[in-house]
């Protein structure tokens, strides 16, 4: 059998490989930001009014993240299962013929929800697509997972392509805002329309790019590895890899607990928040190819302990970042206090002081697990019983934790965001304040405590046959 035979294979370009995982990247976060940018479409055309908008993204978001961990620990499970001795040798078509599979159910994904919009009589179809946006998280994960292990070094574009997904899907919506608006076309229903094309159309072509590299380029006789032969045990790449794992996992699941509910949303008024939006969109992609370069031209995809020990101050932009998390949250519960004069309802001071906050949440994250695979893939150890395969094993795990941590910081901030708004809604209908009286200390055992209960009960409430009695509650 071919497969299986030491004939030579005739291997696709490594640009091509390169452009397939850059496509995978940017097709794999498509039916995620159609939560996002086409939910108000989606609302209008199962019959909901703008009410309704908020509740369903947030629900959808927060399921999409659940399952998104379970696509993670899904791609663990099969990396470790390809691990095993008696199997080993099969890893590669294992992690290949896996990711193949992952990128058809994401086009089939696509599939299904263009279906649903397209037959959707009322609101017949919302509790479907509800659940087809919560299968894309899941295939998310399991996506990311099974192309960054399948080819590491490729693996900066990958979230290059993520990151810049967003914009070219921006210019896309607006260039169709203009030809439908000419047309006087119907623009809840067409644009949701081609935005699920558009999905559709990169999963489409990513997918049999990726289905060519993997056949060609990582099936048939071994090859040589690239950046060596070492053999590491588990706790030695755990050694290297931790502070990359920090990285990631602290600025993934912190960025967007702050970014957008509190700045800009609750320091600004509705319609000034959305340049913000859009400009951070940008910086996303501004960040992202900073990072590539970096890593392709400037020698950050080489081992930081060596002669690139100054990419460890990277590490410095979490004294801004974390410094504007508490400020935001300060200037949020006291507005009138002097901090919160010189920041609160001042566009131009938001704008900036979100902007650096983005950026220095994004740019280490994107370092971190870009990084991650040039720190660990020669690490030596004494053990030899994982090979390679603990390096495999850490870069799917890096992604499971990222996400437990954004899972966890993402409920428990919903739901402390949750109560505060309720509080805030009682101040101004004539109520006290929970926390007037209260120490410091105090108020931040209350506020924690809603953020428990208050992230317990929302993550209970995702789990719905019917999520229109979710976003009319």
């Amino acid at each position: 059998m071919w497969l299986f035979n030491s004939s030579p294979i005739k291997e696709v370009s490594p640009s091509v490989e390169t452009l397939s995982v850059f496509l995978c990247g940017m097709a794999s976060l498509q039916p995620l930001q159609l939560n996002f940018v086409g939910s108000g479409y989606a609302i209008r055309r199962f019959g909901y009014g703008p009410e309704a908008i908020g509740p369903f993204v947030g629900i959808v978001h927060a399921f999409q993240e659940f399952w998104c961990l379970v696509g993670m620990v899904c791609t663990t499970g099969v990396a470790q299962i390809s691990g095993i001795p008696s199997v080993k040798r099969y890893k590669t078509y294992i992690m290949g013929t896996y990711s193949m599979v992952i990128s058809a159910l994401l086009a089939l994904c696509n599939i299904r929800l263009l279906l649903l919009v397209g037959t959707s009589i009322g609101d017949s179809n919302i509790t479907s697509y509800y659940w087809n946006l919560c299968l894309a998280g899941f295939l998310f994960g399991a996506y990311d997972g099974g192309v960054r292990s399948t080819s590491p070094e490729n693996s900066v574009f990958y979230t290059l392509g993520q990151c810049l997904g967003g914009c070219c899907l921006t210019i896309f919506i607006v260039i169709m805002t203009k030809i439908l608006t000419a047309m006087h076309a119907e623009m809840g229903y067409w644009m949701l329309y081609w935005q699920i094309n558009f999905a559709l159309a990169i999963s489409f072509v990513s997918g049999i790019l990726w289905n060519v590299v993997v056949i060609f380029n990582k099936f048939g006789p071994d090859r040589p590895k690239k950046g060596g032969n070492s053999n590491p045990d588990f706790l030695s790449v755990c050694g290297e890899g931790w502070p990359f794992m920090a990285m990631f996992s602290i600025s993934l699941g912190s960025i967007f607990t702050v970014y957008p509910a509190v700045a800009p949303f609750q320091l600004l008024p509705l319609e000034k928040t959305q340049v913000i939006l859009r400009v951070c969109l940008i910086t996303d992609s501004v960040s992202a190819s900073i990072c590539t370069v970096l890593t392709k031209c400037c020698g950050m995809d080489k081992h930081w302990k060596n002669n690139h020990w100054y990419y460890y101050f990277i590490a410095l932009l979490y004294i801004p970042f974390f410094t504007l998390m508490f400020t935001f949250i300060y200037v949020m519960h006291h507005p009138t206090g002097r901090l919160g004069k010189l920041i609160y309802m001042r566009p131009t001071v938001v704008f900036i002081l979100t902007l650096i906050y983005f950026f220095s949440g994004r740019f280490t994250l994107q370092c971190g697990i870009g990084s991650l695979y040039a720190n660990i893939k020669d690490t030596r150890g004494s053990g030899s019983s994982g090979g390679g395969n603990n390096v495999d094993t850490f870069l799917v795990l890096t992604g499971v934790v990222g996400m437990c941590v954004l899972l966890s910081t993402k409920f428990l901030f919903e739901g402390y965001m949750n109560a505060f708004r309720s509080a805030k809604a009682g101040l101004e209908s004539g109520l006290p304040w929970p926390t007037e009286g209260l120490s410091g200390s105090k108020a931040f055992r209350y506020w924690l405590g809603c953020g428990v209960k208050g992230g317990l009960s929302m993550m209970g409430g995702v789990w719905t046959k019917d999520i229109r009695t979710q976003i009319l509650h």
